[in-house]
């Protein structure tokens, strides 16, 4: 039987950013993973990751953005690890004459908020890839958005995690969830697995492990704290 602050379900890269930030902060974090990391949704993605900066008045969609961009070159940057992270920035092809006027609309949205976006003709897109279709009304460029190999930076955040005293444990399938008093206590098919609080990061297993816990599917994402209850937080809950 294993102790820990915060026990993390899931190695994909939920669970492992959240682990990796727990660690950076002093936690003992122990995360679990039933498979390999990556092994699911995280590992076969195309690694896109959206941003067109801060702007001036930043929302929750710009810190799930632009700070998810910051994270992955803090990664890369200060931890050493490649990720193969290249901002290159993203080319939205535009079809017709009103997905010209949307286009148009839209990109002055973002400008008018200080973030980054350009409506080009086909002629000035096609100096940054010569390949796109000469004929269309245009193109929006999003020069900010980036993209990481999707295996290696779910790993990379893993390690990271581990460097600072994180233990993530693979091929381990969570069998039982329980309350223990002020504590959670995890069953595996290999050991038990202690934890003052609970973190589910399983994606689209959240559904079935927070019926275990008694957790209605409008809870996802909430931290639940009822009475003297250990608490659980639901990081992922895709479906």
């Amino acid at each position: 039987m294993s102790h820990s602050d915060v026990l993390v379900i899931g190695g994909g890269i939920a669970g492992v950013a959240t682990a990796y930030q727990l660690a950076c902060h002093g936690h003992g974090v122990t995360l679990v993973e039933r498979g390999e990391l990556a092994g699911e949704a995280s590992g076969v993605n195309a690694g896109s990751i959206d941003a067109t900066g801060w702007g001036r008045a930043p929302d929750l969609q710009v810190h799930l953005t632009t700070g998810s961009l910051e994270l992955f070159q803090a990664l890369q940057r200060d931890e050493g690890l490649d990720i193969e992270l290249r901002q290159s920035g993203y080319l939205q092809a535009i079809h017709t004459r009103s997905q010209l006027a949307w286009a148009r609309e839209r990109v002055s949205e973002l400008t008018g908020k200080g973030h980054s976006a350009e409506l080009l003709d086909a002629e000035t897109a096609r100096k940054l890839e010569p390949e796109l279709n000469p004929d269309l009304p245009g193109y929006v460029h999003y020069p900010e958005r980036a993209q990481a190999d999707p295996v290696k930076a779910t790993r990379a955040f893993a390690a990271a995690a581990t460097r600072r005293g994180a233990r993530v444990l693979t091929g381990r399938e969570v069998r039982s969830l329980l309350r223990d008093g002020a504590s959670w206590r995890v069953n595996t098919d290999q050991e038990t697995l202690v934890a003052g609080a609970l973190v589910l990061a399983a994606g689209p297993w959240c559904a079935k492990l927070g019926v275990r816990l008694g957790l209605d599917d409008w809870l996802g994402g909430c931290d639940v704290h009822v009475g003297d209850r250990p608490r659980a937080l639901v990081a992922d809950r895709t479906k």
